[in-house]
C-alpha cells in the first residue's frame, strides 16, 4: 500500500469548516514509527487514530476522504480495539492461558486505564485552574528541552554508549490510552477463541502434562491450581481421565528428591501428605522404595 501525504491540498479550501459541520477530511496517511504495520491517520491536519494497513484498505480511506463524526468515532473504536487485541495476543502467546486468566488480564488493564485517565484529567484541571502550577510545569518542560538539546550537541566520539538511549524526562503525566468497556473485552475474548487461544480443555491438558514434571506434584494439587485458574470441575475430570500422570509415579519423584532432607519416615510422609497425596499411598511407597534401596 502506498502511504501518501497531501495536507497542503486541503488547507486552503475557503468556506469549509468540516469539523463544525460534523465532517472531517483525511489530510494525511503516514506509517507509524513504532509499528510499521500500522498507519497514522490525520484528520484536518491533526492526528486522529491509527489503523492496520488492511483496515485502511477495508475502510477505503485515502487522502481527501470525507468522513462524518459518527464514522470517525467508529474508526477510533476500531483503532483502540486493534491495539488492545495486539497487546493481549502477544501476552496470550507467551504461554497457554485459561479463559479466566485472559479475562483477569483485560480487567486489570481496564481498571489501570481508568486510574490513569482520572489522574490525567486531574492534572489538566490543575493546569487550567492553578496559574502557579502552570508556570511550574512550563518551567520543567523548558528545562528538560534544554537538557536534551545539550545532549544532542554533545560530542560522543570518545564514549557513545548512551548516545541513543540517554535523555531527560519531565516526569509529568502524559495522555494515556482511552478507556474501554467490558463490551470490547468480550470482543477480544471471542476473537481469541476463534484462533484457538481461549480453550480451557487444551489449556488444562497442557498444564497437567507440563506442571512440575521433574519434581512431582499430586493430582489433588493440580486440581486446586486449575480451579484457581477458573477451570470447571467437569473439564478437569475429563482431562485427568486421559492423563498418564499418576500419584504413584509423582510420589516416587518426590521421595528421590527429598529423602535426604527428610530421613525420618514420619516427616517424609507428612511432607507428602502436605503435597496432597493420600497417607496410605505415601507410606506404602516409601516403605517399598526404602526396601529396594536396602537390597
Amino acid at each position: 500500500m502506498k502511504i501518501i501525504s497531501n495536507s497542503e491540498e486541503f488547507s486552503e479550501k475557503p468556506g469549509q469548516d468540516e469539523e463544525s459541520a460534523g465532517f472531517f477530511v483525511v489530510t494525511e496517511l503516514k506509517p507509524a514509527l513504532k509499528n510499521k504495520e500500522r498507519v497514522n491517520v490525520f484528520l484536518d491536519q491533526k492526528f486522529a487514530f491509527s489503523l492496520t494497513i488492511s483496515e485502511v484498505v477495508d475502510e477505503k480511506l485515502k487522502v481527501g476522504s470525507e468522513i462524518s463524526s459518527e464514522r470517525r468515532d467508529a474508526l477510533q473504536s476500531l483503532s483502540e480495539f486493534g491495539k488492545l487485541y495486539e497487546t493481549t495476543l502477544v501476552w496470550a502467546l507467551a504461554r497457554p492461558r485459561s479463559e479466566r486468566e485472559i479475562r483477569d488480564y483485560l480487567e486489570q488493564k481496564r481498571k489501570k486505564r481508568e486510574i490513569e485517565n482520572r489522574r490525567y484529567d486531574e492534572f489538566l484541571a490543575r493546569l487550567k485552574n492553578d496559574p502557579e502550577y502552570r508556570e511550574k510545569v512550563k518551567k520543567i518542560r523548558e528545562e528538560t528541552r534544554e537538557k536534551n538539546q545539550k545532549l544532542k550537541e554533545k560530542d560522543w566520539t570518545q564514549d557513545n554508549r548512551a548516545e541513543y538511549t540517554r535523555f531527560y524526562r519531565t516526569n509529568l503525566p502524559t495522555k494515556p490510552a482511552p478507556n474501554f468497556g467490558r463490551e470490547m473485552q468480550e470482543k477480544i475474548i471471542e476473537k481469541l477463541r476463534k484462533v484457538g487461544l481461549v480453550d480451557d480443555v487444551a489449556f488444562s491438558k497442557f498444564y497437567i502434562e507440563n506442571r512440575a514434571t521433574k519434581k512431582g506434584i499430586s493430582r489433588r494439587k493440580l486440581k486446586l491450581e486449575l480451579a484457581k485458574k477458573g477451570i470447571e470441575k467437569s473439564v478437569v475430570s475429563e482431562v485427568f481421565s486421559g492423563s498418564e500422570r499418576s500419584d504413584e509415579e509423582e510420589i516416587k519423584k518426590i521421595i528421590l528428591k527429598k529423602r535426604r532432607k527428610y530421613p525420618d519416615d514420619n516427616k517424609m510422609i507428612s511432607y507428602l501428605c502436605r503435597q496432597g497425596f493420600e497417607f496410605e499411598l505415601a507410606r506404602n511407597l516409601l516403605r517399598e522404595m526404602d526396601s529396594q534401596n536396602q537390597e
